[in-house]
């Protein structure tokens, strides 16, 4: 677990060599700027969880380094709460097969998230991402952009989920998902879900 407490603002710059569990916890009205480093040398199972708590701004990016040659399983949740902004880019660019699911839960009024997917399959490696913004409170706002290059006989999949509850009024989830193809026999999908 990590905690920035409330009204710091930090600069920081984590490296994880092994699948694991990771919980942030980022409080009120901190400001906090991370990049994430992800170098596993095999395969596995990591959670991560993060806690925005209100106020707080959080801009980081998470880089998928990893060269293994088995599959990696990638759970994150996390959650936003009143008028905090955060902003994650994500650089996909490990060896092995990859299944992402990352959800963003904007729970309060006010909460803004906006995301950047970036991922590149080669080989014959299969990636599948699930990219989820849920929508629990009005006068939310969320953005995704999923971008993907496939080459040799490669699978890249994107599955973006925007989804407003009933009642959410003055709420906007957009996104946009492209995938290039550089090679014939690729398996390229950019799912959009509304």
């Amino acid at each position: 677990t990590l905690t920035v407490k409330k009204n710091m603002c930090v600069n920081m710059a984590i490296t994880l060599e092994k699948a694991m569990d990771i919980h942030y916890i980022f409080e009120a009205f901190c400001d906090v700027k991370f990049i994430e480093y992800r170098r596993l040398s095999e395969g596995g199972s990591m959670t991560c969880f993060m806690d925005v708590k209100d106020g707080a701004k959080v801009v980081g990016a998470r880089l998928n380094e990893a060269d293994h040659n088995d599959s990696l399983t990638i759970k994150e949740e996390n959650h936003v709460s009143r008028d905090a902004h955060v902003e994650i880019s994500y650089g996909e660019i490990a060896d092995g097969n990859t299944e992402g699911v990352y959800t963003y839960e904007l729970d309060e009024e006010g909460a803004d998230v906006h995301l950047h997917v970036a991922a590149i399959s080669c080989n014959k490696d299969r990636k599948h991402f699930e990219v989820t913004l849920n929508h629990h409170a009005p006068h939310t706002f969320g953005i995704m952009e999923n971008y993907g290059v496939t080459r040799h006989q490669s699978g890249l999949t994107f599955d973006g989920v925007g989804r407003i509850e009933k009642g959410m009024h003055d709420s906007n989830s957009h996104q946009t998902s492209r995938i290039m193809v550089l090679k014939k026999g690729c398996i390229a999908r950019a799912n959009p879900y509304l």
